[in-house]
């Protein structure tokens, strides 16, 4: 049966040159009719330009004619020559190959029928196919098939083909733009105008109630008079700034919209306006934290941007913002600004502690851009004033045993300390200062404003004749942020005479003393002797008129300042008499 076997090989390789004829046919056939489609379908909107439902037709029946060509004819030869198919019997192979070849006619036909029939094994059978297949093997089946046959469909084929090329090398518009209509079947093109609408906004995002002007320039030769914006099928004149520019203003969007341009029957394509969000600032509040001294509450303001506030408060700020990412504070000591902590999607913390008074800025951030107005507040620091102090001073001009001073002192806060500082220059240091102290003196803590007196005995300072004592009050306040400030009063000066000036002190209040006592002892005389003259007078008299009524009381009241001139003269004298006894010799 080997016979047998070489008979199958043969109609194996040519049910194998079958095949592989109708591919060439079917890559031939196919080629000429999907690139006489495609030229037809391009030039059908080319020349047409149809409505998206027309474009949409082109190209699924383009698409399903290129589809079912390839499967008939390409797909189909490819999967039977590789028996993926239901390929071609043995039996309809004989026939094809008798009727090229008359000489067999249905010999080889009735060979494959008896060899269905051999299974009895008959031994005359079995001999009849062996001398039938002995003859056909000789005979070469795969030339019934010429492949050469198949260049008479080269005519179908390469005639769109050449056409295709020339017109891409020449004019490639017309199957660029009209291939790309019909695939972008959906989009809405417009005729196409005599001159150019060229938009010159290089952006059209925009933020959320803002503005956006919209800028067109005409391109070409022939322009119209008047070009209009078309929104929602709204129909806007734009503003002609000269005949080649135009512009148009939406005020304060609020959506994202759509529009076109039209000028003499021309429409542009359509212009997309994307609305973006910008950040803003709800509400804030600021928590103050006031300094332990001052003594006072913490503090909480809402929306307040500009503050006043004591040197030394710890401010924190909590904003809540709208569509914010980021949100910096610029201080204006600061050459750049510091980010805000983020505590959640919407609230930013920052917190500084006063110092000085600056102006600070609050921008805020988002991926889109800033805020669009400034956020400008002034942060007003108050210092702890330095603490105030008077003095006055009363001396002891006559024996120089002490001071009586007083005066007032004073602070924003309060106070924490009060003294007299002294020092007191020796006559024979040569001016040089030989002691100094410090008197503390009582104050009320709880006051910012109060007065002081004190009176100071000089018995224990052992002060002689030419020294100097020199003095001022000091006081601190109660600054827990920059330490105790003092302030000082004016410094006075408290001088004991020299022994030289004593003398002539007490030799010049001895002459006072005596011209006084002899004014004294001639008014004395004087009044005895109007006492004497009235007493004459009223003894004449059995009734006082108005006039002697007078005199008497003119009489009793310069006796009574007598008395009063008296006793300030023996108090002189008294006084006189202390001085000379503590500084000097009693004379």
């Amino acid at each position: 049966m080997a016979s047998f076997n070489i008979l199958l090989q043969k109609l194996n390789e040519y049910k194998r040159k079958y095949y592989r004829n109708l591919l060439v046919r079917g890559v031939l056939l196919s080629g000429a009719l999907v690139f006489s489609a495609f030229l037809f379908v391009n030039a059908l909107e080319f020349f047409g330009r149809f409505n998206p439902l027309v474009r949409a037709v082109l190209l699924f029946s383009f698409v399903g004619l290129a589809g079912y060509v390839l499967l008939r004819y390409v797909v189909d030869p490819v999967l039977k020559l590789y028996n993926l198919g239901k390929p071609m019997s043995n039996e309809m192979a004989a026939r094809q190959i008798g009727k090229y070849f008359t000489n067999i006619d249905d010999k080889l036909l009735n060979t494959l029928q008896l060899q269905h029939l051999s299974t009895s094994q008959n031994e005359l059978l079995m001999a009849s196919i062996e001398q039938r297949t002995q003859q056909l093997t000789v005979i070469p089946f795969s030339e019934a098939i010429d492949l050469r046959e198949n260049r008479k469909y080269l005519k179908y084929a390469i005639p769109p083909l050449l056409v295709i090329l020339l017109i891409s090398t020449r004019f490639p518009e017309f199957f660029t733009e009209s291939s790309a209509r019909i695939v972008n079947f959906r989009k809405e093109y417009v005729p196409e105008a005599p001159f150019a609408f060229e938009l010159q906004n290089t952006s059209l995002r925009v933020f959320k109630n803002e503005d956006l002007a919209v800028k067109l320039h005409l391109g070409g030769n022939s322009l119209p008079e008047t070009v209009y914006l078309t929104v929602d099928g709204r129909r806007q004149k734009m503003t002609a700034d000269d005949a080649r520019d135009f512009s148009f203003a939406f005020d304060k969007i609020q959506k994202p919209f759509v529009f076109s341009f039209e000028a003499a029957g021309f429409q542009s394509g359509e212009y997309a306006v994307s609305l973006l969000s910008r950040p803003s600032l709800a509400v804030f509040s600021a928590y103050l934290n006031y300094p332990a001294y001052l003594k006072r509450p913490d503090e909480a303001l809402g929306n307040v941007g500009n503050l006043l506030v004591p040197e030394g408060t710890q401010i924190r700020w909590e904003f809540r913002s709208l569509d914010a990412d980021s949100l910096l504070v610029k201080f204006a000591s600061q050459p750049a600004p510091m980010f805000a902590q983020k505590m959640r999607d919407d609230v930013f913390q920052f917190a500084r502690k006063a110092s000085k008074s600056e102006n600070y800025q609050v921008r805020l951030k988002n991926q889109f851009g800033y805020n669009k107005e400034e956020i400008n507040y002034f942060l007003d620091v108050v210092p702890d004033q330095f603490p105030k102090v008077t003095l006055e001073s009363f001396k002891d001009t006559a024996l120089f045993n002490y001071l009586v001073f007083g005066g007032g002192i004073s602070d924003d806060y309060g106070l924490s300390k009060l003294a007299i500082v002294y020092n007191i220059i020796a006559a024979d240091e040569e001016g040089r200062t030989q002691r100094s102290g410090v008197i503390p003196l009582p104050l009320q803590f709880g006051q910012t404003i109060q007065n002081y007196y004190h009176q100071w005995a000089l018995g224990n300072l052992q002060l002689a004749p030419g020294d100097k004592v020199q003095y001022y009050a000091q006081v601190w306040d109660n600054d827990g942020v920059n330490g105790a400030k003092s302030s000082k009063s004016a410094v006075f000066t408290f001088a004991v005479p020299s022994d030289k000036e004593l003398d002539e002190n007490t030799e010049q209040r001895a002459k006072e003393t005596g011209s006084n006592m002899s004014s004294a002892v001639s008014k004395a005389e004087k009044l005895k002797r109007e006492l004497n003259a009235l007493e004459n007078r009223l003894k004449a008299k059995k009734n006082l008129d108005y006039q002697d009524k007078k005199q008497v009381e003119e009489v009793l009241k310069k006796r009574s300042d007598l008395e009063e001139e008296l006793k300030k003269l023996q108090k002189d004298v008294e006084s006189l008499n202390k001085q000379q006894s503590r500084f000097s010799q009693f004379s």
